[in-house]
């Protein structure tokens, strides 16, 4: 069974990056383009510079630890 991946969009975080960009290529897809980074005051500040209304979303957690 193939898998459709035309209306699918990874998202992440920075702690592993490298490993989204693995599972995106793995299945042949682009990463969506956004920025993460930090507000002054410590919280985070995430900015999705494409639409992504209406596409199936994939969040690669921000807190996995190579290894574990």
């Amino acid at each position: 069974m193939a898998l459709d991946t035309g209306n699918l969009c990874i998202l992440t975080g920075n702690a592993n990056p490298e490993l989204a960009k693995e599972i995106a290529d793995h299945i042949g897809v682009n990463l969506c383009d956004a920025y993460v980074g930090h507000f002054n005051n410590g919280e985070t500040q995430v900015m999705i510079s494409e639409s992504i209304r209406g596409k199936d979303i994939f969040h690669h957690p921000a807190d996995v630890v190579p290894g574990q």
